[in-house]
């Protein structure tokens, strides 16, 4: 959008009448007119029919148009006239622009007044609340998160060791029990499968993925090579790559509003990259195919 002081002080040396001045003029005060009008018509209707959203949308696209056909008239001409009419056009968009959206979440709330959780959301969504989350740690705060996590679960070992009753004595003869096959390497998975698998995934992007996962579902046709010789590699080496087994931890409140200093308020979340999730996937289907062809699977399926 063009400053449109810029265009009056191209046009303040112009006095000459326009052409444009009454239709732009009359222009101006219709689109005030029905504005007001398309308002008053979605304030009194319900939040539930889905043609207020509809209405909406049409209403400020149409007005969006105009801003264009005015900015692009004002651009072009430099005429006073035309960048006063652009001028009081955004000031027109603003106005019914705030009027649409508080008339959105007036409703929003008023119908909500049994849904708490709708409440809560709208409410936070206006007051823009910080969702608590870190977007440049430091090396600090890790190590703080590290040591306090490493504590707690001291902590919850030694409850549970505590707590817990003596084991029952085992009895001296057991029986013993040879396994005739052993499970010495796994048959190499088709490249098919894995880009069914991959398509089926939902598409998350971890920050530790060098592209995104779209990126990658785009390419897939290109990328599904590598990633089954990958895959084949790994299980015929009984070994994953180290990158595969580093995640990237971050950390949100546990409720909104809560002090983020304090530790014991936050929450961790661990997101691998999406090659080593999918991996997982393929890494646990043969195992549990072979569970499922011996009576050996029980409550595993």
């Amino acid at each position: 959008m063009v400053d449109p002081l810029q265009g009056r002080q191209r046009g303040e040396g112009c006095s000459t009448p326009s052409p444009y001045t009454d239709t732009l003029s009359l222009s101006s005060s219709d689109l005030d007119l029905r504005s007001s009008e398309r308002l008053s018509e979605k304030a009194n209707t319900s939040l539930g029919d889905e043609s207020i959203d509809t209405a909406a949308a049409k209403e400020l696209r149409t007005l969006k148009q105009a801003g264009r056909h005015l900015e692009h008239l004002s651009r072009k001409s430099g005429l006073n006239v035309h960048t006063e009419a652009y001028k009081h056009h955004l000031s027109t968009y603003r106005n019914v622009l705030s009027a649409a959206r508080s008339t959105y979440f007036s409703n929003i709330i008023n119908s909500s007044n049994k849904n708490s959780r709708t409440l809560f959301s709208t409410v936070s969504k206006l007051l823009q609340l910080c969702d608590g989350t870190f977007s440049i740690p430091s090396s600090e705060l890790c190590n703080s998160f590290l040591q306090f996590f490493r504590d707690n679960i001291t902590k919850i070992n030694s409850s549970l060791t505590d707590q817990s009753p003596s084991a029952a004595p085992l009895p001296v003869n057991l029986p013993t029990f040879t396994p005739d096959t052993r499970l010495s390497e796994f048959a190499p998975i088709d490249s098919h499968y894995i880009s069914k698998l991959i398509m089926s995934s939902k598409t998350t992007t971890c920050s530790l993925d060098p592209l995104p996962t779209v990126l990658i579902k785009a390419c897939l046709p290109a990328l599904c090579p590598y990633i089954t010789h990958i895959v084949n590699f790994c299980l015929a080496h009984q070994t994953v790559p180290s990158n595969y087994k580093t995640a990237a931890v971050t950390h949100i409140l546990k409720k909104p509003g809560l002090d983020t200093p304090i530790l014991n308020n936050l929450r961790p979340i661990s997101n691998l990259r999406f090659l080593a999730k999918t991996g997982n996937l393929i890494f646990s289907c043969p195992p549990r195919e072979r569970l499922s062809e011996n009576p050996l699977d029980g409550n595993l399926g």
